[in-house]
C-alpha cells in the first residue's frame, strides 16, 4: 500500500485501540463515546491491529507499549510509514523518562501513562486531534476566541487587560471551556505576540518527562538522551509559556516551578548550570486548586505566584448563546478544510443544540460539528434527526436504528448494509447516514461483502456476519 494513502481527509472521531488488556479496551471505549461519540475499533490482537492499520483509514491511533507478538513500538513504526499524518497515542504502565524521549523522537504525538481516568484519555485524546486540525488551518487571528456572552466578553477584556502587563495568569474551568485558546488570545495581545507560544501539559504524564520537556537535559542524562536538547522553557524565550493541567503537577515539579518563577531560573536535567527564563507564564487547571491546597496535593505559595491575575471560563452549559457564533464558524472551518459547502442549521436544529448540556464544553461541540460536516451532505440542512443521532441521543433515522443501540460497529454486517442501501435506494452518502459512519467506512464494507450497490434488491442479504 502507498505511503499517506488516507493522508487527506480523515474523519478524526474514528478511532483504533490496540491493547492485550481486554477490561481496560471496554474502559476506554465507554471513556471515548460517552462524551465525545467516537467511532472506535478495539483490537487486543497486535498481529490483527498490524493489518487493520494496512487496510482501513482511522483519525487516529491509541497503542499500548508492551504486547505479545508485536509491540507498540512496531506499530507505531507501521502507522508512521503508512500514515504519516495521522496522530499516535502510546500507552504504558512502565513509564520513564527515557522511553518517554525515544517514542516522542520516533513520532508519537502523545505518551498516555497509565493508569489514567477517563477524563484525562478524554481530554489527550481532543488535544492531540485539536492540535493536528490547527496545524492544517491558518493561525488564529488576535480575536479568534469568538463570544456573544456577556460574562465571557467580561472576562476577555480583564484578559486582554492582563495582557499588556507580564503578571502571570491563572485560566480556571472545566475541561473543553477554552482554556488554551484564551492563553493564545493573551498573549496575541502582548507586547510578546512576535515571540514564540509553547505549551506544556502535565496531564497523564510522568513526572519525569514533564521535567524534561519543561527544563530540558543534557546529553547524557539518562540512557537515550544522545544530544542536549533544549526544553519549553527555552524554547519560549522573549514568548509566552503555556503550562496545561498544573494541578496534575507532582509536588517535586511544583517546587521547581515555584524556583522558576521567584528567581527566573532554571537547570537543565543533568546539568549543573543556571540558566534563566524571559518568559510570559500563562497557567491553566480544571481542577480546584484551592481544594487542592487543603488537601496538601497543591503548595499554597505556587498558587499565589501563579494566580496574579485569575480568570474562569463559563462552561458552555452558561453562555448557550455562544452556539449562535461557535457552530457557523466551526462548520465553515471543516468544510472549507475538506472542499465541501458547509451544511446548513434551521432554528428547529439550534434550538436541540441549545437544550444540549456539552459536558465536553466547546471541544465536544468542535466535535460534534466534524461529525456534521462527514455526515450531512455538503450545503445541504442539518436535519433534527440527523442531529439527534450525532449528540447520540438516539440512533440515526432508518432501519439502521434498532442496531445502532449499542453505539459500536457491531451493527456493521452483511446484512444491516444491504437494508441500509436498500432503503436509500443504492445512494451510499444516505445509507451512511442511516448506519451512523462515514463514506468511507461504508465503502471499506462494501468491498469486504461484495456489495454492489446499483444492484441492492429490496429484500435483505442474508447475515454473514461482520
Amino acid at each position: 500500500m502507498a505511503a499517506d494513502s488516507y493522508s487527506g481527509y480523515l474523519p478524526p472521531t474514528r478511532i483504533l485501540v490496540v491493547d492485550d488488556n481486554r477490561d481496560l479496551l471496554v474502559t476506554i471505549s465507554k471513556a471515548l463515546s460517552r462524551v465525545d461519540g467516537y467511532e472506535v475499533e478495539l483490537q487486543a490482537d497486535p498481529v490483527t491491529a498490524l493489518r487493520r492499520i494496512s487496510e482501513a483509514p482511522f483519525g487516529l491511533f491509541l497503542l499500548d507499549i508492551r504486547m505479545p507478538d508485536i509491540d507498540g513500538i512496531s506499530l507505531l513504526a507501521h502507522c508512521r510509514r503508512l500514515h504519516s499524518k495521522v496522530p499516535v497515542i502510546l500507552m504504558t504502565a512502565y513509564a520513564s523518562v527515557e522511553q518517554a524521549v525515544e517514542i516522542m523522537r520516533l513520532g508519537a504525538d502523545y505518551y498516555l501513562s497509565k493508569p489514567f481516568s477517563p477524563d484525562a484519555l478524554r481530554d489527550v485524546v481532543s488535544r492531540v486531534l485539536g492540535e493536528r486540525a490547527r496545524t492544517r488551518l491558518p493561525p488564529p487571528a488576535r480575536d479568534i476566541f469568538l463570544t456573544q456572552d456577556p460574562a465571557t466578553e467580561a472576562v476577555l477584556a480583564h484578559a486582554k487587560a492582563a495582557a499588556d502587563t507580564d503578571a502571570a495568569v491563572l485560566i480556571q474551568g472545566e475541561s473543553g471551556t477554552g482554556k488554551e485558546l484564551l492563553a493564545r488570545y493573551i498573549h496575541a495581545h502582548s507586547r510578546r505576540s512576535g515571540g514564540p507560544f509553547e505549551v506544556v501539559n502535565s496531564a497523564a504524564m510522568p513526572e519525569s518527562l514533564v521535567e524534561a520537556m519543561l527544563f530540558g537535559y543534557e546529553k547524557g542524562a539518562f540512557t537515550g538522551a544522545v544530544i542536549a536538547m533544549p526544553g519549553r522553557l527555552e524554547s519560549a524565550t522573549g514568548g509566552s509559556l503555556f503550562m496545561d493541567e498544573v494541578g496534575d503537577m507532582s509536588l517535586p515539579v511544583q517546587s521547581k516551578v515555584l524556583r522558576v518563577l521567584q528567581d527566573k531560573s532554571f537547570q537543565r536535567l543533568g546539568d549543573s548550570k543556571s540558566r534563566t527564563a524571559d518568559v510570559r507564564y500563562v497557567f491553566a487547571s480544571n481542577r480546584d486548586l484551592g481544594a487542592m491546597i487543603s488537601e496538601r496535593a497543591f503548595r499554597e505559595d505556587l498558587y499565589y505566584r501563579i494566580g496574579v491575575v485569575e480568570l474562569t471560563l463559563p462552561a458552555l452549559r452558561h453562555r448557550p448563546g455562544d452556539l449562535q457564533v461557535l457552530i457557523p464558524g466551526f462548520l465553515e472551518r471543516y468544510s472549507a478544510e475538506s472542499g465541501r459547502e458547509p451544511p446548513r442549521v434551521a432554528a428547529e436544529t439550534m434550538e436541540i443544540l441549545r437544550r444540549e448540556p456539552w459536558p465536553g464544553n466547546v471541544r465536544q461541540l468542535e466535535n460534534f460539528c466534524q461529525r456534521a460536516v462527514i455526515f450531512c451532505p455538503p450545503g445541504e440542512w442539518l436535519t433534527p434527526d440527523l442531529t439527534r443521532g450525532l449528540l447520540g441521543n438516539q440512533a440515526p433515522p432508518g432501519p439502521g436504528r434498532e442496531v445502532l443501540a449499542d453505539g459500536h460497529s457491531a451493527h456493521l454486517n452483511r446484512e444491516n448494509v444491504v437494508r441500509a442501501l436498500a432503503s436509500s435506494n443504492g445512494n451510499v452518502s444516505k445509507a451512511a447516514h442511516v448506519l451512523g459512519i462515514s463514506r468511507p467506512t461504508l465503502y471499506a464494507k462494501m468491498k469486504k461483502f461484495q456489495i454492489d450497490p446499483q444492484r441492492i434488491e429490496a429484500s435483505p442479504a442474508p447475515n454473514d456476519g461482520s
